[in-house]
């Protein structure tokens, strides 16, 4: 599983820095793997072969990353902003003669 997710990182992150790392801990793990002195013949067996398989994939010809392309920009003016409309007037803040105690907007050059 550990291999696996490893294998994962190493060939499809999208950082490329996480990418390295992985290929390079996978290569550690393959020589300590390799080395496993001490261990039962069965496991001695299993640790060949996951190491086998690390060397394998590491050693395996792969195409380059392409850079990621960014998309453009919507159409139309961002969120919040009044568009492309400079002919029209800028809004006014103001008071309306009809509730003097509110404050109201409108387009227009003023009250």
């Amino acid at each position: 599983m550990l291999v696996d997710r490893l294998s994962w990182l190493a060939a499809d992150a999208p950082n490329e820095q996480v990418r390295a790392i992985a290929s390079f801990k996978m290569g550690k793990l393959a020589d300590r793997l390799k080395a496993g002195a001490g261990r039962s013949a069965d496991d001695q067996a299993e640790d060949q072969l996951l190491a086998s398989d690390i060397t394998r994939f590491l050693a395996r010809p792969y195409a380059p990353m392409a850079p990621i392309c960014m998309p453009g920009a919507p159409p139309g003016a961002p969120l919040g902003d009044t568009g492309m409309d400079w002919l029209a007037p800028a809004p006014v803040c103001g008071r309306s003669p009809a509730h003097p105690d509110s404050w109201t907007w409108r387009a227009g050059p003023g009250f």
